[in-house]
This record gives structure tokens, sequence and C-alpha cells, in this order.
């Protein structure tokens, strides 16, 4: 395993660029990040590292039992439990309270697959639909038009559309904490923590709202040409300077917001989670942050 750096959708927010061919190695295209497993899609089907929540162990570089070899997965990680595409219209789960038998059926194309806590949730070509031990499926929106984005949080979900943002929380949650800005406006992308959302707007600056108390909601003011954010548990980061660098704000009592010295030129893709993040850039994938059960050192053979 490689050390030093080593440490990062959202919480599984997963994001595809065309990799280049390396030989003997399989190409990360989208990471996604758990409590304390790290799940990647390569080109040569979905591998996981860190504990492994089923049976309490630690694994270090396995692809989950019973998954077709199945280039590009979207890959979700909740606190106890992960699923993944296995079509452009199939999802499979594993570990617990969510399985296979909680999957909706019809669900269409699927575009985005997020976790958070114990549920899931799909936007798809059919609509958006929610599993698990949750009760999103009783969410009401305001009207935003046809929803092109969603973020998923602990016990919240904001969707977007051309007419705006909204966002619903369960009676567990104060649902003034949700409330967007009011000169939001319809944006091009959200990503959810646990109880803060962020928001990419149509001219590239990054607007949080939701509760604060780490600092997630302190954007730095200094932000340049952002290209994508992704908050994690208490913190946030984006890919800022046109996809040249990262930057990190909230909670940093892992080094989660600490983003180490650059050792890329270009970065195609951020994913923060509960303790520590990662970036999908031109010289690998590069993680940093917490790592209790390793979560954050990739295999070596993984680019």
């Amino acid at each position: 395993m490689l050390k030093g750096i080593w440490g990062v959708s959202a919480i599984a927010f997963s994001f595809f660029f065309s990799g280049t061919s390396f030989a003997d190695l399989d190409i990360i295209t989208r990471v996604s990040v758990g409590m304390d497993l790290t799940c990647a899609s390569t080109t040569g089907g979905v591998r996981c590292w860190g504990e492994d929540w089923r049976y309490g162990r630690f694994i270090e570089n396995e692809r989950p039992p019973g998954v077709p070899l199945v280039e590009n997965n979207l890959v979700a990680l909740g606190n106890s439990h992960f699923c993944m595409t296995t079509s452009p219209t199939k999802v499979q789960c594993f570990g617990g309270t969510t399985n296979d038998d909680s999957v909706p059926t019809g669900l269409g194309t699927i575009y985005d697959l997020q976790a958070r806590g114990y549920h899931t949730c799909a936007l798809s070509s059919t609509g958006l639909f929610c599993w698990g031990d949750s009760i999103l499926n009783s969410r009401k929106f305001k009207p935003v038009g046809a929803i092109t984005a969603m973020a998923v949080g602990e016990e919240f979900i904001c969707v977007s559309g051309e007419k705006g943002v909204d966002c619903w929380a369960t009676p567990n949650r104060y649902a003034s904490d949700f409330i967007p800005p009011t000169d939001l406006g319809p944006v091009k992308q959200l990503s959810a923590g646990d109880d803060h959302v962020c928001a990419l707007t149509l001219t590239n600056q990054v607007k949080c709202w939701g509760k604060d108390g780490r600092g997630q909601l302190e954007v730095p003011n200094d932000l340049k040409d952002v290209r994508q954010v992704s908050s994690g548990s208490e913190f946030s980061c984006a890919i800022v300077d046109g996809g040249a660098n990262v930057r990190c704000w909230g909670k940093d009592s892992d080094n989660q917001a600490t983003v180490p010295q650059s050792k890329w030129t270009r970065v195609h893709s951020i994913t923060a989670g509960i303790s520590h993040a990662c970036a999908i850039t031109d010289t690998g994938t590069h993680c940093w942050g917490g790592n209790y059960n390793y979560g954050d050192q990739k295999p070596d053979d993984l680019f």
C-alpha cells in the first residue's frame, strides 16, 4: 500500500473522466468514500479497501462477491452498506439493512446513485427513487422543473432543476436549516454532507447552507474558477483554479481539510467522506485524512 499522502460522495458522489491506459494497472474512473471503506469503479470492475462492514474485517483490495465485472459502475457507500450499478438500469446492494429486496424496480437508466446514513437514492430517466432505513420517500418538493441533480444528506435531500433548488428534511431535522439561499437560482451541481449542502452556481461560485459548527459553511472567499464541489461529513472540498488545485474547509481533526502538497497538474474529480477525501488526478488517485481502518490507503495496482 502507498503511504504518505494517502488518506480520501458522497460519501458518494461520483464523476467520470476518460483515463489514460497504463499497463498492468486498473484505471480508476470513479471513487466513493464511506465511513471506513473506499470503493473505486475501475476498468477492471469495482475494487474496495478499508473495513468490510459485513464481516468486521479489513480488506486491502477486493471485488465484492457476485458482482458482474462491469466498467465504470456507479458506487454509493452508506454508514454500513454499499450499493452499485451492475447495468445501466440495475442496482445491487450489500450490508446493513439495505439489500437487493429493498431496491425499487423500474428504475430506468440510472444517472446518479448516492447513499448517506442507512438509505440510498437513485436519479434516473424515470424519476427519483429512495430506499433503505429512511423516510425520504415521504419527501415533498416545491416545483423545480425536471430534476437534473440531487444531494442526499443524513436525513435530508435536495434537488435542483431549471427553476432552482429545493430541500426537504425529516422531522428529526429543522427544515429551516435546509432552506436554500434566496439568490441561489439554478445550479450546476449539488453535494450534501451530514447536515449541510453546497452548490456550484452557474457562475462557478460555491454556496453552502445547513448546520454549521465546524466551519463547513465558511466557504473561502478567494476560490476561483471552481469546477466541482464535494461535501463530506462536516467539511467540503472543491476543485479550483480551472482544475489545477483542490481547496477544503470545515472540520480538520483528521487532516481531512488539509490538502497535501500538489502531486498533480490536473484534478478530474474530488470526493469527500466522513474523515477523508480522494481526488482523481492526472498522476493517479490521491487520498488524505483519517486512516483508522485504512480506507484512505489505495492499493498499489490501482492508478
